[in-house]
C-alpha cells in the first residue's frame, strides 16, 4: 500500500523545501545543514503520526462497513424466515380447510 511511503515522502519534500529556502536566504553550510537534520527528524515524525491516523481512519471505515454488511445479512435473513414462517402457516391453514 502506498500508506506506507508517506512519512518518507513528507520527511523529503521538508527536505526539499528547507534546502531551497535556505539556499535562497543564503544560510551558512552548517546552519543550513542544522536546520535541513532537524527539519527531517520533525517532518519524519509528523509523517508516521499522519500515518497512523489515516490507517486508523481506514480502517474504523472498513470495521464499519462490515459491521452494516452483516446487519443487512440478519435483516435478509429475518425476512426469509418470517416469510417461510407464514408460508407454513397458510399451508397449516389450507390443510385444516381441507
Amino acid at each position: 500500500m502506498l500508506l506506507q511511503f508517506l512519512p518518507q515522502l513528507i520527511m523529503l519534500t521538508a527536505g526539499a523545501v528547507t534546502c531551497i529556502i535556505t539556499l535562497v536566504k543564503r544560510f551558512e553550510v552548517l546552519a543550513s545543514l542544522q536546520i535541513l537534520l532537524g527539519v527531517l527528524v520533525g517532518f519524519y515524525i509528523v509523517g508516521l503520526i499522519a500515518q497512523k491516523i489515516i490507517m486508523k481512519t481506514i480502517e474504523d471505515g472498513e470495521a464499519q462497513k462490515a459491521e452494516q454488511e452483516r446487519e443487512m445479512e440478519n435483516i435478509e435473513t429475518k425476512k426469509d424466515s418470517e416469510m417461510e414462517e407464514e408460508a407454513q402457516e397458510e399451508g397449516t391453514v389450507k390443510a385444516l380447510e381441507e
